[in-house]
C-alpha cells in the first residue's frame, strides 16, 4: 500500500535513530498502529536505515577521511609504541600513514588536518623521519610539502630505519636506493618501503 506522508516522516525519523543511534530501541507493535517490523513499513525502514547516516555523517565537526591518517595521529602511535619498546609498530603505522597519501584511490585533496604539524615525539630520529615522510609523500604526488616537513633537521648520525646493526654491505645497498630527500637528512630507507602492497 502507498504510505501518506506523515507514515514517511515516521519512518524517516525511526530509520535514522536506529541507524544513528545506540541508544534505540524499537516500539513495541502494540503500542504503535503500525509496527516498523511489518511489510511494506518494515522493509522501508529497513533500506533507509542502510544508508540514512552515510550523508549525514560528514555534518558538524569536519574530520579527516577514514582513508588518511594525519600527522598527528602518526606521531601519537608512534611515540605511545616507542615508549613501550614497540618499535615495529611505530614502523608500521607511520608506513601505513605515508602509503595512503602516495596512493590515494581517486584524485580528492588530502583534507588541511591530515598534513597539519604534529606535536613532536621525544626520539629526535622519529621527530625527523615523521616530517620527511609527510615531505616525500607530497612530493610522490606532485605536491608541494608543508613548511613544517622539509624543516626538520638532519640526524647527526647516518640512521638506518628499521635496520639497526646493519652491516656495512648492508648500508651502502640501502643507501642507494634511499630518495635523495631522506638521504639529506641523513636517513637511509628505500622508496619502495613507503607503498604498501
Amino acid at each position: 500500500m502507498l504510505l501518506s506522508s506523515i507514515e514517511l516522516s515516521q519512518i524517516l525519523s525511526e530509520a535514522y535513530v536506529g541507524a544513528c543511534s545506540s541508544a534505540f530501541k524499537p516500539r513495541d507493535a502494540q503500542n504503535s498502529r503500525h509496527s516498523w517490523r511489518s511489510a511494506p513499513r518494515g522493509a522501508v525502514v529497513a533500506a533507509i536505515r542502510s544508508v540514512s547516516c552515510k550523508g549525514l555523517a560528514t555534518i558538524g565537526t569536519m574530520k579527516a577521511e577514514p582513508r588518511f591518517i594525519s600527522a598527528e595521529e602518526t606521531a601519537a602511535v608512534i611515540q605511545d609504541a616507542l615508549a613501550f619498546g614497540h618499535e615495529p609498530s611505530a614502523i608500521r603505522h607511520l608506513t601505513e600513514a605515508v602509503s595512503r597519501i602516495i596512493q590515494p584511490l581517486d584524485h580528492v585533496t588530502i583534507p588541511r588536518v591530515v598534513l597539519e604539524a604534529p606535536q613532536p615525539v621525544t626520539d629526535p630520529r622519529y621527530a625527523t623521519l615523521i616530517a620527511t615522510a609527510f615531505a616525500h609523500a607530497m612530493l610522490s604526488r606532485g605536491e608541494v610539502p608543508l613548511p613544517w616537513m622539509t624543516e626538520a633537521k638532519p640526524l647527526v648520525a647516518e640512521w638506518v630505519w628499521g635496520g639497526n646493526g646493519a652491516s656495512d654491505e648492508f648500508r651502502d645497498f640501502i643507501r642507494s636506493q634511499t630518495p635523495e630527500i631522506f638521504r639529506a637528512k641523513n636517513i637511509l630507507t628505500r622508496e619502495r618501503d613507503w607503498r604498501s602492497l
